[in-house]
């Protein structure tokens, strides 16, 4: 029987008197809550702090095996990033606390193409164009430049830091909530649309996370089963088990992660001829099924795959370029198709996506050892 994200609906059917969501014949139910200090149910178990994350993140670690070593400069933000991964990112969201703020109703809330990422989007009426779109994003670089120039806010307890305004059109607005001292978690609220709002992006940010502020103190963990389907590719160090692909490069290299589920290998001394993105790129995220691009108008650009028993599909853009003139080569999987994430649980119409690991390399070997690593860490 298949599996739908239905992140946190139980908090909108609280919102929603007398509201079932079915899904494809299944009926969804919530098994943990993540919730703040002083109200824990039993149900789900609450990380107290990054230091108790730290802990985990170290066995974690030695479980997946060896990474590959960090860029000078950049050890601190890869350790607090190992540590941020544990973090269920749309435990952070509250789909009715957002509805009450806008006057809107929820449309979607799903994880991006990297698992850092969840995006609530809210809309005037059924099928209408979103409003209102609400990401969050569980591990983002928090410079002394962004320090400097944020202003501090404590909002229900919680000390956040309200970045200066994007494009200055008041549309876009910024809150994070430093986790360490180099890394943070991360929302932005964007007015979508030209239509006038009541309330300015600022104004319905600091209202959101009043009201979600609570989840945002203590961080629920994809250990604690809030959000459902579990995804377990949520476990993968994307910087651990990529020996094998670093051996097809046969140089020394090092690593710099972009975020907690996407890692980028570079040569550990620059020289001419070099990749200019990297040796090798990954990133574990929830995308629509890539083998639908064997069917479609460019079908001749992708070659089908199947790596460690999971299907996906391998194409090359700009063939002949790059330093080694052998183009780009991306290649996707399906880790798990038997976890199926529907975009948008009121409209059938919208596609099924699943949880996919993609690499990205001059070198499509080296692509394809790199998701065998990735995979290796999936028990």
């Amino acid at each position: 029987m298949p599996e739908f994200w239905i992140v946190l609906w139980w908090r909108l059917l609280a919102f929603v008197a007398a509201v079932v969501l079915s899904l494809s014949g299944c009926t969804a139910t919530v098994v943990g809550t993540p919730v703040a200090q002083g109200e824990a149910n039993g149900e789900a178990e609450v990380v107290a702090s990054t230091e108790d994350l730290s802990a985990e993140a170290t066995t974690a670690a030695g479980q997946a095996g060896a990474s590959v070593p960090p860029r000078e400069g950049t050890e601190q933000v890869a350790a607090l990033f190992s540590v941020i991964r544990q973090v269920d990112v749309c435990a952070l969201h509250d789909p009715a606390a957002a509805a009450v703020v806008v006057g809107m109703q929820p449309d979607d809330l799903m994880p991006g193409d990297s698992l850092s990422s969840c995006v609530l989007q809210l809309v005037p009426g059924p099928r209408d164009l979103p409003a209102w779109r609400l990401k969050v994003t569980a591990g983002v670089e928090l410079s002394d430049k962004t320090r400097r120039e944020s202003t501090p806010e404590t909002l229900d307890g919680v000390d956040f830091l309200h970045l200066p305004d994007l494009d200055g059109d008041g549309k876009a607005c910024v809150y994070d909530r430093p986790m360490g001292e180099r890394a943070a978690l991360h929302l932005i609220v964007r007015q979508e649309g030209t239509e006038a709002q009541p309330k300015t992006a600022c104004q319905v940010a600091k209202e959101y996370l009043t009201a979600v502020a609570k989840y945002w103190r203590e961080p629920a963990t994809w250990a604690d089963a809030v959000s459902t389907p579990a995804l377990p590719v949520a476990t993968i160090d994307p910087c651990a088990g990529l020996d094998a692909a670093t051996a097809v490069y046969g140089k020394p290299v090092r690593s710099r992660m972009e975020d907690p589920h996407r890692c980028t290998v570079y040569p550990q001394t620059a020289a001419h001829g070099d990749p200019i993105g990297g040796v090798v790129s990954v990133t574990v995220g929830v995308d629509t099924d890539p083998r639908a691009t064997l069917t479609g108008t460019a079908s001749a650009d992708y070659t089908a795959v199947s790596i460690a028993g999971r299907p996906g599909v391998s194409n090359i853009l700009n063939p002949g370029g790059g330093p080694s003139a052998s183009g780009t080569c991306y290649v996707t999987v399906v880790a798990d198709d038997k976890i199926e994430i529907r975009q948008d649980i009121t409209n059938p119409d919208r596609p099924t996506s699943y949880p996919v690991i993609e690499a990205r390399s001059a070198d499509c070997q080296i692509a394809t050892k790199a998701i065998e690593g990735l995979l290796s860490q999936l028990h």
